[in-house]
């Protein structure tokens, strides 16, 4: 397979080793078009007057939109405008769709008009050539370095990162740290979140009626890293070796619920020290890194973890200051009321084996 034809997580190291030290320029902790105070910017202005927040699947998702407004301009400079924004949510999740579709099939005919592939090829087409210009006036002499073929590639993984890694991980992250706030099941989980608290062992796994979680501002970072332990939002690193020619899957799942590393309450959710976190997370391959180089060719580790986890938790110290809780008080149980997007079948929360799958509606409550 072609490297602009596969996901940039699986590039073999000839690719990646051009194509990392410009991802660390646009996305990492140093070099990168971001800054903390950017991000929160761009989360307040999200919740400036918002009286409604659509969660979950869905192209119009508000917190897909915000997540890929902030991303395009990080990544390109670009600012959508609102229908932009919908259409690239659109094109995204018939990308989710497609790259699930086994190689062996995609050549089908009957299987690639059911999913209007060759329309979804176009499409990402068009969006890799918008996106090559963009990258030239946006980062003009590392582009001029590369050569037509090496910056079709680049464009290609920007484009990857934008659906697949960030665009996708992000916002299903958020999702599931508003769906545990949200839900009866969340909240049961939430009832043992605070480290030494007891509770029934029932609680963890029943919809059985439990008191609304505090969260406050100062919990955002663990309850976040905790969210990510529990339910990682990528569940599989993949990496290639020439000789032999080799692909090799290693689960981030499993490692993430391992009761060697985490203990015995590794199934459950309870949030730890952030020592404990960067000591034994792997939820963004953290320990691909060399010698601590974020732009290193050989580093692995997912070049915007910094700029994700900032995002993730800039977005909820906004939702709760937009829930009245300023100055460190929690989050008012009744701030928002949960309702259903009518043009969505799946309920409130639809949990599977190891992850959350959530569409709801948060409406801002006036009485």
């Amino acid at each position: 397979m072609k490297s602009d034809q596969m996901i940039g997580l699986a590039q073999p190291q000839e690719t990646h080793a051009y194509v990392r030290p410009v991802l660390d320029r646009l996305l990492g902790p140093v070099k990168g078009n971001w800054t903390t105070e950017s991000v929160r910017a761009s989360a307040e202005a999200f919740f400036a007057g918002r009286e409604t927040l659509l969660v979950g699947k869905g192209a119009t998702s508000h917190v897909k939109l915000w997540v890929f407004k902030l991303l395009h301009q990080v990544h390109l400079g670009l600012d959508l405008t609102d229908d932009e924004l919908l259409a690239f949510s659109t094109f995204q999740a018939s990308n989710l769709i497609l790259i699930g579709v086994p190689e062996g099939v995609v050549s089908n005919t009957v299987v690639r008009a059911a999913l209007s592939i060759e329309t979804t090829l176009e499409q990402r087409q068009q969006y890799v050539d918008t996106y090559k210009a963009a990258l030239q006036k946006f980062l003009p002499v590392e582009t001029a370095a590369l050569t037509p073929a090496q910056l079709n590639i680049l464009a290609s993984n920007v484009l990857d990162s934008l659906c697949f890694a960030g665009g996708q991980s992000v916002q299903t992250v958020i999702t599931q740290t508003l769906t545990l706030l949200y839900s009866a099941r969340g909240q049961a989980m939430l009832a043992t979140a605070r480290p030494n608290t007891a509770a029934p062992a029932s609680t963890a796994t029943s919809d059985s009626a439990a008191p609304f979680f505090d969260l406050r501002a100062s919990d955002v970072p663990v309850f976040v890293m905790e969210t990510i332990r529990r339910f990682p939002p990528v569940s599989v690193f993949v990496y290639s070796e020439r000789s032999p020619p080799t692909r090799t899957f290693l689960s981030l799942q499993m490692a993430q619920r391992d009761p060697a590393a985490w203990g015995d309450d590794a199934d459950r959710f309870v949030m730890r020290s952030l020592a404990t976190y960067h000591q034994l997370s792997v939820g963004w391959a953290d320990k691909a890194i060399v010698d601590g180089d974020n732009g290193a060719p050989n580093s692995r580790v997912c070049p915007g973890k910094q700029l994700s986890f900032v995002m993730i938790c800039e977005f909820l110290n906004a939702f709760l200051r937009a829930s009245g809780a300023d100055a460190g008080a929690p989050l008012p149980e009744h701030a928002w009321i949960v309702d259903f997007d009518p043009k969505v079948k799946t309920r409130v929360v639809d949990w599977t084996g190891y992850g959350l799958s959530t569409s709801f509606v948060l409406r801002r409550n006036a009485s």
